[in-house]
């Protein structure tokens, strides 16, 4: 029965898995709904409480919610495979559609300003692609009042090139979206570009700083470090540069 949690002084709901996509590179979708929906801003994110240990610090995941905020009040996270893992194991070998997790959230300050005064560069590597998706679907959806808006995404090979379709339609349909990617594995003919990564991309594009532009990076701890130090390298200023380690 769906109910809130009390545990640690906190509050946990359980959310009920309505939905299981599997997509590519070892990538899972799974769509959640609570018995109340949970207003959220894009780019904003959840905490999961697994029954994966004794040990209470170790059951805690956090995953940045992939999709806009909704009358259904769906949540949909991306999770990404890591063999040996226990919440991998968990989440793509053991709940199905009708399982219930404990979640906690939304919470995080990755997201949009109340008004988008600069141009808008997003940089993400796999799954973390999710807050991003979910902020620049929210811009389109809502017709939010932008400037430019730079997608910038890594994957090992086209296996991993999550939602193309999504971001390239996105791409026809207005000219003030721009959509990068870039494979670091890629064995045929599109590994015969020089920008084989994302630090590429922005390093090329973005070499000469401007202030009216904010990026926003997503990725493994040492994918956001290194691309935050190449970003402040080139001129541009730390409050430019907003950054989520969650996925």
């Amino acid at each position: 029965m769906i109910q809130s949690i009390p545990f640690l002084k906190k509050t946990w709901t359980v959310a009920q898995v309505v939905k299981i996509n599997d997509s590519i590179d070892k990538i899972r979708h799974i769509w959640l709904r609570t018995h109340k929906p949970l207003k959220f801003k894009p780019g904003q994110n959840i905490s999961l409480f697994l029954p994966i240990s004794e040990n209470d610090p170790e059951r805690y995941r956090t995953y940045s919610i992939a999709n806009t905020p909704n009358k259904e009040g769906l949540l949909e996270v991306c999770i990404s495979y890591v063999e040996g893992g226990k919440a991998s194991d968990y989440l793509f070998n053991k709940i199905e559609v009708g399982s219930e997790l404990k979640i906690r959230g939304p919470q995080g300050k990755f997201t949009l300003p109340k008004k988008i005064n600069n141009d808008l560069v997003f940089i993400c590597m796999g799954s973390a692609v999710a807050p991003a998706r979910s902020m620049i679907q929210y811009i389109f959806e809502q017709d939010i009042p932008r400037k430019k808006v730079h997608l910038i995404f890594g994957a090992r090979s086209r296996n991993g090139l999550l939602c193309a379709d999504e971001f390239t339609s996105l791409a026809i349909q207005h000219g003030e979206f721009k959509y990068s990617f870039t494979f670091s594995r890629e064995t045929n003919a599109l590994s015969a570009t020089k920008r084989k990564y994302v630090h590429d991309i922005y390093q090329d594009e973005y070499k000469n700083p401007r202030k009216d532009v904010t990026f926003y990076v997503s990725g493994r701890p040492s994918m956001i470090e290194e691309t935050v130090e190449n970003l402040m390298q080139l001129g541009y200023s730390s409050k430019q540069i907003k950054y989520d380690m969650n996925n």
